[in-house]
């Protein structure tokens, strides 16, 4: 039995030796090359709208095959650098760190030279510089920095995290006061009162414009009379009903009585013939 355990021993030891070998080379087929920054926190420069210089060393395990090859560089936000100002703390602007999860990351294309301009030959690494700004996306904020090789996606050296020192655009959370229109037209005419050195106002500040201020309502006679005109004449209409109306003028009763007295006249003198 012991002879039996200790063969068994052996052979679990070889097959955890084979798996241990196994992941370290996978581990290294995924991510391959060193990368050494010179710097992981950049100061954004004015020029051109502001930008950022990143400049770093590349070192392959071995001179690759061509002397240039391209990679993709992966920038992805974690935190914005949000400036902003409110009411207690004036026009002072405050820095305040927000978490942006879920953003898209943005990737810049480098091409990465790898030939020895002095001897000719192609070299296992290399030094180069390039530009971020912010007319591609970027902000001052905090990143992950991921660099692929754009032939088989495969990641160089490891991911780093990189700080864009900078200055955001200030956001106004101010409280805002509307006035009123009355109190527009109020300060409006403080403004032209005091524009005019105070000649046209009093010792007491009160505007006085040359004339005394009467109160027209506590001296009604102060208010113009009006004569009111008497209505025009109301004229006789046709076919109307012989009523008397006021204003206008009625026939004699005198002239309405002497056909009456004609007539009866001749009715007695028609009696008197027969």
């Amino acid at each position: 039995m012991q002879s039996m355990a200790s063969s068994r021993f052996p052979r679990h030891f070889a097959a955890w030796a084979c798996l241990l070998a196994v992941l370290l080379l996978t581990s290294l087929a995924a991510a391959y090359g060193r990368v050494v920054w010179k710097s992981k926190k950049l100061k954004e420069t004015e020029s051109r709208g502001g930008s950022w210089k990143i400049e770093l060393e590349i070192h392959m395990p071995r001179a690759p095959d061509l002397p240039t090859i391209p990679a993709k560089f992966e920038f992805k936000q974690n935190v914005y650098y949000e400036r902003y100002k409110d009411d207690a703390h004036g026009d002072t602007p405050v820095l305040r760190k927000v978490p942006t999860p879920g953003k898209q990351p943005i990737i810049e294309g480098v091409d990465m030279g790898f030939l020895d301009p002095g001897s000719g030959t192609i070299q296992k690494r290399t030094k180069f510089s390039f530009k971020i700004t912010r007319a591609h996306g970027f902000e001052a904020g905090e990143w992950t920095v991921k660099i692929r090789d754009a032939r088989n996606g495969s990641p160089i050296g490891q991911q780093i995290r990189l700080v864009l020192d900078g200055e955001n655009k200030v956001v106004d959370r101010r409280s805002m006061v509307f006035a009123s229109g009355d109190d527009k037209k109020k300060k409006k005419k403080d403004e032209e009162g005091g524009g005019a050195g105070g000649a046209a106002s009093g010792g007491d500040g009160e505007d006085t414009g040359g004339a005394q201020k009467v109160d027209l309502e506590e001296n009604e006679d102060l208010w113009p009379e009006v004569e009111e005109e008497p209505p025009p004449p109301v004229e006789d209409k046709p076919g109307a009903c012989g009523c008397r109306t006021a204003g206008t003028s009625t026939p004699d009763s005198g002239l309405l009585l002497l056909p009456v007295v004609l007539g009866l006249g001749l009715v007695l003198r028609r009696r008197r013939t027969r």
